[in-house]
């Protein structure tokens, strides 16, 4: 077994990490490596807490 996994193992039973399962839609890395359609890029770029600003002339 890779040593990686091991020490995850280890600290989840010693309750230093909590493995939590994110369904599939919610991944939010997908953004970054992923084509999404729009639906979806709106939904993950929300759940980052992303914000738009529009920046008007002569403000």
């Amino acid at each position: 077994m890779d040593k990686f996994l091991l020490r995850i193992q280890e600290c989840t039973v010693k309750k230093d990490v909590e493995l939590v399962y994110v369904k599939n839609q919610d991944q939010v890395a997908d953004i970054f490596t992923k084509f999404l359609d729009f639906e979806d890029f709106r939904r993950l770029r929300a759940r980052l807490g992303v914000q738009i600003f529009l920046i008007m002339k002569g403000c």
